[in-house]
C-alpha cells in the first residue's frame, strides 16, 4: 500500500488521501491526518484545494499591484518632472512595485497549479516591499538634506 493509502482514524477505508500542510511560512509539516492545528506551530493545516484558491488570490492582488505600477509610469510619462533625479526615483520605486506584483503573480500561479505553498516567491515579495520602503526612506532623508 502506497504511503498517502494508509488506513488511520480519519481514513478507516484506505485509498487515496489528502495531504494537509501548515500554513506558517517557515513550517514544513504535512499529515495524511486532518488535524485541528499543526502540531509543531499552532497554525491551520489546509489542502491543496484550499492553497490554490489562494494562489488564485495572491495572482490577482500581483495583477492588480502590477496595474497600478505600470499604470501610473504610463500617467508620469506625460508629465514633465521638475528635475532629473525626482523622476528617476519616482520611476524606480513604481518599477520596484510593479516587479513585486509580478512577483506575486508568478508565486499564486505556481501556487494556484501546484496546490502547494510558494514560499521563496512570498519570501521574494517581501524583500521587495522592504527594499521599496528602504529606499524610499533614504531618498527622502538624502532630498531633505539638500
Amino acid at each position: 500500500m502506497a504511503d498517502n493509502e494508509s488506513t488511520s482514524k480519519w481514513n478507516p477505508k484506505g485509498g487515496a488521501a489528502t495531504l494537509y500542510t501548515c500554513h506558517k511560512f517557515d513550517c514544513d509539516f504535512s499529515t495524511y491526518e486532518k488535524l485541528p492545528k499543526c502540531p509543531e506551530c499552532g497554525f491551520p493545516l489546509y489542502d491543496a484545494a484550499t492553497f490554490k484558491v489562494f494562489g488564485v488570490l495572491l495572482a490577482v492582488c500581483g495583477v492588480l499591484l502590477a496595474a497600478v505600477g505600470i499604470g501610473i509610469i504610463v500617467l508620469l510619462t506625460f508629465r514633465e518632472m521638475k528635475s532629473e533625479f525626482g523622476a528617476v526615483v519616482i520611476y524606480g520605486l513604481l518599477s520596484a512595485l510593479a516587479l513585486a506584483g509580478i512577483a506575486l503573480i508568478a508565486g499564486g500561479l505556481r501556487q494556484a497549479v501546484t496546490g502547494l505553498k510558494s514560499t521563496w516567491f512570498l519570501a521574494l515579495f517581501v524583500i521587495l516591499l522592504l527594499a521599496i520602503g528602504i529606499l524610499a526612506a533614504v531618498l527622502r532623508f538624502v532630498a531633505g538634506s539638500f
